[in-house]
């Protein structure tokens, strides 16, 4: 059976506008804090903004104000921003605007608080627009509230923006999603402060950070307090390896890709660790790093093209794509989700498995640059059918000293009882879950703490090796010696002094 459709001119036309009640609906949209605050000053920032001052004072009026200096609007821009999809999303952008619904303005403010003002203004002359939640309700209409000054007057920050000659106002009022008691209001906005200085100083870190010259430079405070870039790739550290830049063409433009291999734990300091773990582990924070328009929308996730590893960990990708290439990146409201274009899927998946094999070497192959033939680890790793085992390598140097010194066979016995008693005592499980959380094994050995085992060393075995160039051969690449800058020179002095 088919479904027969009516031609245009026969069917009859009935407007169907929807209810006002769609403003109080759309606060279910999924706007965190965070979130809607990275809303606004995504507007504000397409507007040119430097400086963006988020003011949120522990008050009974649960008010919360972000004012730019950007190039503001008129009165009839002014509508137009506060109007539902005021812009079509398939309206062109020019670079650089971080826009996408013409939804974002309320939606992430009455997400928040049921009061929405804007104050702009342009050429000195200033708009205030109100949408409010109650009076909508009560009217049953798209009503929108032209303020004038006198009922303006005690708009949180009005005055501020009065001493500019661009800039826009938002404020948000009536914050019902916070905590109804006072004392509770005041904890749970300081945290959520806390949260929303991490998210942004994450998100816009590029606009933050003056070294970034591929984004304009902008300033961010919350209540005075200026907003850190938090740099997830560490592009600074002189340890981070970082991939040539490919570009891969999409419909009519470009989008780039670049990867990074992180350093080693032992290499990054606590703050720069802190800025790489977005995730609840330092596992879950690699992935592809998408940003739009220099600002990073998604983090942390290889889009299901490979697995999550331990030992891949280190891996990012950068990915830079822009606003004409939304709509195949299937880009949400809050700009918070995508999904890769088919066209560019398979690519990613190619930079996915690659990028965990770098990692992978970070922690399988830490620094050693120097092989000799006389050279044997301590430990081997014996791969079994089902599994794998570590023993004591009895040709490792320092295992051949321990068992030159044994006076009898009895006490080659009785050392050899006890090497196999370690072997089967290596806390295993500890070991990983403490590396799974990223905590650091710590074996640094002092200069005279390295020359006290030389020493012993050189006098156990001096009558073993031909001259110190053998000695210090055998030893160098075994731990504690291994990657000691006086290494050398405490093995080759310890044997010349025995």
């Amino acid at each position: 059976m088919h479904t027969k459709f009516l031609r245009d001119e026969l069917a009859t036309k009935i407007p169907l506008v929807p209810d006002a009640q769609l403003l109080e609906s759309m606060r279910a949209v999924g706007y965190s804090f965070s979130t809607a605050l990275a809303d606004i000053i995504d507007n504000s920032i397409s507007a040119g903004a430097t400086t963006i001052r988020i003011v949120a004072l522990p008050s009974a009026h649960r008010t919360i104000s972000i004012l730019d200096n950007g190039k503001g609007m008129d009165l009839d821009e002014a509508m137009t921003a506060m109007k539902l999809a005021g812009r079509s999303s398939s309206d062109s952008r020019r670079r650089g605007d971080l826009g996408r619904f013409g939804l974002g303005l309320k939606t992430a403010s009455l997400s928040q608080g049921r009061v929405l003002t804007l104050a702009t203004r342009r050429d000195g002359k200033t708009s205030i627009l109100r949408w409010d939640l109650d009076h909508v309700a009560a009217v049953g209409e798209w009503e929108l509230l032209l303020l004038d000054r006198e009922e303006a007057s005690s708009i949180q920050e009005l005055k501020t923006l009065e001493s500019l000659r661009n800039g826009t106002l938002v404020v948000w009022e009536n914050l019902d999603r916070f905590d109804d008691h006072y004392e509770g209001y005041i904890e749970h906005l300081a945290n959520e402060l806390k949260e929303a200085k991490d998210h942004i100083g994450l998100v816009f870190h590029r606009f933050l950070d003056d070294a970034v010259t591929a984004a304009r430079d902008v300033s961010i405070f919350v209540n005075n307090a200026a907003v850190k870039p938090a740099t997830p790739l560490l592009e600074k550290n002189p340890s981070t390896i970082p991939g040539p830049i490919q570009s891969e063409k999409v419909a009519d433009s470009s989008i780039k890709i670049q990867s990074f291999t992180l350093p080693h734990r032992s290499k990054m300091s606590d703050e720069e660790f802190a800025t790489a773990q977005i995730g609840s582990t330092f596992r879950d924070s690699q992935g592809f790093y998408v940003y739009r328009e220099n600002r990073l929308v998604i983090w942390g996730t290889w889009f299901r093209m490979a697995t999550k590893q331990e030992l891949g960990k280190l891996a990012r990708v950068a990915v830079e794509i822009p606003n004409v290439l939304d709509h195949l990146w299937s880009l949400d409201i809050k700009k918070s989700q995508a999904v890769p274009p088919p066209a560019v899927r398979e690519r990613l998946r190619t930079y996915a498995n690659r990028m965990i094999e770098p990692s992978k070497r970070v922690f399988t192959y830490k620094g050693r640059t120097v092989s000799t033939p006389s050279f044997a680890p301590l430990w081997n790793v014996v791969q079994l059918r089902d599994g794998f085992t570590v023993e004591i390598n009895d040709d490792n140097p320092l295992i051949q000293a321990l068992l030159h010194v044994a006076s009898d066979e009895d006490q080659k016995k009785t050392i050899n009882s006890a090497l196999s008693l370690l072997e089967r005592s290596i806390p295993i499980d500890n070991i990983f879950n403490r590396l799974g959380k990223d905590e650091i094994f710590s074996s640094d050995d002092t200069s005279e703490e390295l020359e006290k085992i030389a020493d012993g060393l050189a006098n156990a075995m001096k009558g073993s090796f031909e001259n110190s160039d053998k000695f210090v051969e055998s030893f160098i690449n075994t731990p504690p010696f291994e990657g000691h800058s006086m290494a050398e020179t405490i093995l080759r002095r310890s044997f010349e002094a025995a």
